[in-house]
């Protein structure tokens, strides 16, 4: 179960999402913004609250933990999908550039939230170890 302050911010992104394929979908001459500044902006801004909540990282880390998180770390491999095929769609199409600042934004932070559930369920990051020959 997801904690609530979690629930909703999932929700709240699903929202945003649908958003962002009505541009995509249906791209303007850059003049309406759907995706704006704004819910950019709270994506970085909720990222930097719950980085406050965990430990640095100095490596990188190897996706899992709980099955929530795990869940959480495929959706990010996904937006990084997504974001890769918005930007290949720019070269031909109008495609607003808030949309691909936000999928990169949002990779961000699933990453972030995939981390904190984990630790709120006492589990740790496992760190990535390089295979040094």
């Amino acid at each position: 179960n997801l904690d609530t302050d979690l629930r909703q911010e999932l929700i709240r992104i699903q929202k945003e999402l649908f958003i962002l394929g009505a541009d995509l979908s249906n791209p303007t001459d850059g003049t309406v913004n759907r995706i704006t500044e704004d819910m950019i902006e709270n994506l970085e801004q909720k990222i930097d609250d719950f980085d406050t909540q965990l430990e640095p990282l100095s490596n990188f880390i190897l996706p899992g933990g709980d099955i929530t998180a795990s869940h959480i770390h495929m959706t990010r491999t996904i937006v990084r999908r997504a974001e890769s095929f918005t930007i290949l769609a720019s070269q031909t199409e109008k495609i607003s550039e808030n949309c691909i600042k936000y999928l990169n934004r949002l990779s961000d932070y699933l990453f972030v939230i995939a981390r904190i559930i984990n630790k709120r369920k006492g589990i740790k990051d496992v760190l990535w170890e390089s295979q040094k020959r």
